[in-house]
């Protein structure tokens, strides 16, 4: 019986305990970037697989010059799913939902088109410091945002991480801030 192994490689943005956000690329370096609060950023893309993953930036509440994560996008074909983090006027705490094509996801899990599945799990009280967590998989692509919980002043933090792992390589052109880690990884 043979072994197949894939090749995996990891990418994602996270936001470090002074409020400033980071893209680490595909090989582990830091990738520099400058968002603008409120556009979206395309991390990396394949025309060839109609497949795209942009961040969106806001600012952060606790230091309003200092971007961070508020919403991540995955887009295959014509399966949209977006993972946004909002202040809730019902809680006023910050929340995390996901939606797919426009319709948010109720209950903790959902099947889309193409076999893309997304788990969503809100933690009540956190669980090591974390509130809420999607998980997106599309077979070659899956996406995960992770929601901490500032356990100093009791509440989820108003972003969240972003991780994206690559199973094998994307079909070429591929586009995006993280296109020339991702050609260098690859």
């Amino acid at each position: 019986m043979a072994l197949l192994l894939r090749k995996r490689k990891d990418a994602g943005v996270y936001t470090d305990s002074a409020n400033a956000v980071h893209l680490v690329g595909f090989s582990g370096e830091q990738v520099p970037i400058s968002p603008t609060a409120g556009t979206w950023l395309e991390l990396i893309g394949s025309s060839a697989q109609k497949f795209t993953h942009q961040a969106q930036f806001g600012r952060s509440i606790i230091n309003n010059k200092q971007l961070v994560t508020r919403a991540a996008l995955l887009r295959i074909g014509t399966v949209q799913v977006v993972v946004r983090v909002a202040l809730s006027t019902a809680s006023q705490q910050w929340e995390v939902t996901a939606a797919a094509n426009g319709n948010v996801i109720n209950g903790s899990s959902a099947a889309l088109a193409g076999g893309i599945t997304v788990r969503v799990a809100k933690f009540n009280p956190p669980s090591n410091l974390v509130s809420s967590r999607v998980n997106i998989d599309a077979g070659f692509v899956q996406l995960v945002t992770t929601q901490r919980f500032d356990s100093k002043a009791g509440k989820p933090n108003d972003n969240f991480n972003v991780g994206l792992t690559l199973v094998g390589p994307l079909k070429l052109p591929v586009s995006g801030t993280l296109s020339t880690s991702y050609t260098g990884a690859f």
